[in-house]
């Protein structure tokens, strides 16, 4: 159950700002548009199946960037790689953002620190690629969106009144603002889903 409440609530985070790549499929999200996958070979343990390497736009490594597949976490090494031994339930692999970088998004703002890994293979490599920023981000303001549960009717009121009244505290705001959203982003008609996405996504 923790895990799930986790997964959700990751999958829901959206940035709020200018200042922040995913593979959108009908149903929304599921990672970086196109994994980097540097050339060059990475070392690992034999019994790790699932790893990767986290470097900056300059190809540069990233140490110490925290990464879990739900269950555990471990921390990439000095050239960047991190390694586990997944474990079977695992569905996704994603990384906390250090504050020295980014949060990575998609067009709409939705969140791409994490991949769908691929059970179809005994090793799953997901790469990550962050871009600095000029200095580290220490300071921000958190916007959490409680169980709006929309309908297919409420979606105009909530692009005009509460989108409305969300931009407006992020324009007011000195800080970057990131979102929350806290499930039950729509009620019982999955296909609002992509118009939620888009709606929350347009925040900036």
């Amino acid at each position: 159950m923790k895990y799930l409440l986790l997964l959700s609530l990751l999958m829901c985070v959206l940035a709020l700002t200018l200042t922040s790549c995913s593979g959108d499929d009908k149903d929304g999200n599921t990672g970086p548009e196109k994994p980097v996958l540097p050339s060059t070979d990475i070392t690992v343990d034999a019994n790790s199946n699932l790893y990767g390497l986290i470097s900056d736009k300059a190809g540069e490594p990233i140490e110490g960037v925290v990464v879990s597949d739900g269950f555990q976490c471990v921390t990439t090494n000095v050239e960047g790689v991190y390694q586990m031994v997944k474990n079977e339930n695992a569905e996704f692999v994603f990384y906390s953002t250090p504050s020295e970088y980014q949060v990575e998004v998609s067009k709409i703002n939705s969140p791409t620190f994490f991949a769908k890994i691929n059970k179809s293979k005994p090793k799953f490599r997901q790469d990550f690629t962050l871009t600095a920023l000029d200095k580290p981000e220490n300071d921000f303001t958190l916007i959490c969106i409680g169980d709006p549960q929309c309908k297919s009717t409420h979606t105009n009121r909530f692009k005009n009144e509460t989108m409305a009244a969300l931009k407006k505290t992020v324009s007011e705001s000195s800080l970057p603002c990131y979102g929350l959203t806290m499930g039950d982003i729509v009620y019982d008609e999955p296909d609002v889903m992509t118009t939620m996405r888009t709606l929350l996504g347009a925040a900036t």
